[in-house]
């Protein structure tokens, strides 16, 4: 199979604007196959716990597209303006700080996986999710089709007016970082706020899932962690087995040579005084 690159818009850079008053912000990145075979891809990054990237992977179909969005979570944006704060209020020392980035994975759809372009949900539901993952560790393991890498960078733009600047200096209260576009729930219709609980739930289920990414990642840290500290341990003591053999041998070479020069001794006074001989007379 030959290699299959998709096109992303935006093609370069990733812009997230950051603000004191608006939400959580967001990109769309539009992931475009312009073959005619199917495609698998996959979008990675060297911040996994900064954004929630939705979908992360799926299937496109010749000529077809797919809109990933991509949220820069809420607790990350306010440290990055804290950042951008302790660096003078410079956009481009924020740019020379900050260096994450995005990586679009693309190859062609392996035989035995095809039927997932079939199903319905199209690859994003739970199972066929597993599927996919199933597939792609085994491309990168057998390297059986090419695998075709696009990374993206990021740049976090800070976007506020001279009054916020001035308030931030004189250490505001953290409610300056607080949304205030909250919609009225009052004034919607029953069509509306339908729509809206399906978007808050949407959200939901989406923290939800990072929530027990974040739990997996930690259990495989401290696991990690646990065995660093054994096999420490275990180095620790080989290394103390081996000082208290050194000490051993070096004193076991010790006490024979002062019976050694004993005997030397004692033999010598021995032939002296059996020969008349004193100290004196040599």
């Amino acid at each position: 199979m030959s290699a299959i690159e998709v096109e992303c818009t935006p093609s370069e850079n990733l812009l997230f604007n950051l603000s004191r008053s608006n939400q959580a912000p967001k990109v769309v990145l539009t992931i475009t196959n312009t073959k005619d075979d199917l495609a698998a891809f996959k979008v990675k990054t060297t911040q996994p716990r900064r954004y929630l990237v939705r979908p992360n992977q799926g299937i496109l179909s010749p000529g077809g597209k797919v809109d990933v969005t991509i949220l820069l979570v809420d607790k990350d944006q306010q440290l990055l303006l804290k950042k951008y704060d302790e660096l003078g209020f410079s956009q481009k020392a924020m740019d020379d700080a900050t260096k994450d980035k995005f990586l679009v994975q693309s190859c062609p759809l392996l035989p035995a996986y095809r039927h997932l372009e079939a199903m319905p949900s199209g690859g994003s539901s739970k199972e066929e999710a597993e599927r996919l993952t199933a597939m792609w560790n085994e491309v990168s393991s057998t390297k059986a089709v090419p695998i075709v890498n696009k990374k993206l960078l990021v740049r976090h733009m800070v976007v506020e007016d001279e009054n916020a600047k001035a308030t931030t200096s004189e250490n505001s209260p953290s409610l300056n970082y607080l949304p205030t576009d909250a919609p009225n729930y009052s004034t919607m219709t029953p069509e509306n706020l339908i729509a809206e609980i399906s978007s808050l739930r949407k959200k939901y289920d989406d923290l939800v899932t990072f929530s027990v990414s974040l739990t997996a990642e930690r259990d495989l840290l401290n696991n990690s962690l646990e065995q660093t500290r054994r096999e420490h341990e275990k180095l620790r003591k080989e290394r103390q087995s081996s000082n208290k053999m050194k000490k051993a041998e070096k004193s076991g070479l010790g006490y024979p040579l002062v019976f050694v020069i004993a005997m030397v001794m004692f033999m010598l006074g021995k032939y002296l005084n059996g020969n008349g001989l004193g100290v004196s007379e040599l």
